[in-house]
């Protein structure tokens, strides 16, 4: 499901100047000088039980996708305008995934929750969880 959403976010919100993944957020040693930016990663995936009796095996899985959008103003080091700013960006992010179909077979996405992950330096860091489900099947 992850790279679908890169993928979808590269495409449908153009204010987004790097979409990238969790090695590239790793990775991450500086402020960086593009913004906003988006970093998307799995974060959690959980199963319920099998629910066939004997012969077959089916098994619904839920994903859940991190969304980190790190946005910067350059015209305030405290942080404040980014923060206005970074309002836009996120509700621009949620309409291009909520309620879109990332894969064939997966529900529609909804978002979990979504909070300020860091404050630093002029740059606004916000994390932001969608889902989506499955079932997976063997007979």
């Amino acid at each position: 499901m992850i790279g679908p959403i890169r993928t979808r976010l590269r495409a449908q919100v153009p204010a987004l100047k790097l979409v990238a993944g969790a090695a590239e957020f790793a990775a991450l040693n500086a402020v960086p000088n593009l913004s906003p930016i988006a970093y998307v990663m799995p974060w959690v995936m959980s199963g319920g039980s099998n629910n066939l009796a004997a012969g077959g095996f089916r098994q619904r899985i839920e994903e859940t996708a991190a969304v980190f959008i790190l946005h910067r103003n350059l015209r305030d080091d405290r942080g404040e305008a980014a923060t206005d700013d970074l309002d836009v960006v996120v509700r621009a992010v949620r309409d291009a995934l909520v309620g879109w179909v990332p894969m064939t077979g997966w529900e529609q996405i909804e978002t979990r929750s979504g909070r300020v992950f860091d404050m630093s330096d002029g740059v606004v860091a916000w994390q932001e969880l969608f889902v989506s489900a499955a079932q997976l099947r063997k007979t």
